[in-house]
């Protein structure tokens, strides 16, 4: 039992939960969004899923009930178990500018909030933000934005060679070109 406890599993049913986590990037560093729900902890924009329902379909629904507006494209995020027997799955949607945000659930939640990386930290430290989310999503923010910028480079180099402006070896990441 103690092994199960520390991986965090339980002997309960999971409860699944559809989130999106919304990143902007000011000339401050990155931001997340977050509201405050009535036992004063912190939560990204989601909720329960209903039987039968898909991850994209529900985490879309529980954006809108929220108040959260955003359109696709959006990347699919590792789910997390948590210790509490809830595991989270959801999207992360990068530069949020321009997302809308009005308050429709005030008896569960407080106003949306943008919230800087080590305000996040402080949530977390203070126990207010789940730390298990905290290491597999937010900590990953850097990566996923360095994959998202190489794609749309990659996109860019491939636009320009086949308008016939660069060379096709110039489509190989550099450090692989030694091997032409």
């Amino acid at each position: 039992m103690a092994v199960q406890l520390e991986l965090g599993l339980s002997s309960k049913p999971v409860m699944k939960v559809a989130a999106i986590m919304n990143v902007r990037n000011t000339g401050r560093g990155p931001q997340i969004l977050l509201a405050e729900r009535a036992n004063g902890e912190f939560t990204f924009p989601g909720g329960k899923m209903e039987k039968d329902e898909k991850l994209k379909q529900a985490a879309f629904r529980e954006l809108a009930e929220e108040g959260v507006g955003i359109k696709e494209p959006v990347i699919p995020l590792s789910p997390v178990l948590l210790p509490t027997g809830v595991e989270i799955s959801g999207y992360l949607k990068m530069n949020s500018n321009k997302i809308t945000l009005k308050q429709s659930e005030p008896d569960k939640l407080g106003p949306w909030e943008w919230k800087y990386l080590h305000e996040a930290a402080a949530l977390v430290a203070n126990g207010l933000f789940p730390l298990s989310v905290w290491q597999q999503w937010i900590e990953k923010i850097p990566e996923l934005a360095a994959e998202m910028k190489f794609k749309k480079e990659l996109k860019q180099w491939k636009r320009r060679y086949r308008k016939g402006e660069i060379p096709a070896w110039m489509l190989v990441p550099e450090p692989f070109r030694d091997f032409l």
